[in-house]
């Protein structure tokens, strides 16, 4: 009976350790396709950016062409190359805040992937009685707020979950 209790035990933390692994090695794909589309932001941003140099490069070049006519017609009068260069400024901004926000996206998906791992984690461990219940409870808890900082509507729906599952138990 001990024996078999032993095997049960083994093959629980071994099914647990299976399952770990596997989150793990989606995590990491997960990761690896968050890298690859930020990668492909990254050359499309490169891309805009050339085009824009470019761009820039024939309206300065136009602009240079246009001033010396201008001023063979008439001196004092002045293009607005501060327009040109507010655009191409507002370009490396808006650019520089898709990044940021991209980035603060993908923290917060890893956290929230985190902290829902950490929950199954606790449940599994505490249904193998790894942990008490008021450990795993606290453990769900703490995740559950980690979570509400990045996504609150899914924080509420692991609540409600969480509440159905303290209950039945």
């Amino acid at each position: 009976m001990i024996k078999n209790s032993e095997q049960l035990r083994n093959y629980s933390i071994t099914l647990l350790c299976v399952v770990a692994t596997f989150f793990l090695i989606f995590y990491a794909i997960y990761l690896n396709n968050k890298i690859k589309a930020q990668q492909d932001l990254i050359s499309k941003v490169e891309e805009i950016k050339t085009e824009i140099s470019l761009n820039l490069n024939k309206k300065i070049k136009f602009q240079k062409d246009l001033i010396t006519k201008v001023e063979e017609i008439k001196t004092g009068l002045s293009l607005n190359f501060n327009k040109v260069y507010d655009d191409y400024k507002f370009a490396i901004d808006e650019q520089r805040e898709l990044e940021l926000s991209f980035k603060e996206n993908v923290e917060n998906a890893g956290q929230v992937f985190n902290g829902i791992i950490t929950i199954f984690s606790a449940r599994i461990m505490e249904d193998e009685r790894m942990i008490s219940r008021s450990d795993a409870d606290i453990l769900v808890i703490d995740s559950i707020s980690k979570i509400k900082k990045s996504n609150q509507t899914l924080a509420e729906l692991i609540s409600i979950i969480n509440r159905n599952w303290i209950n039945k138990r």
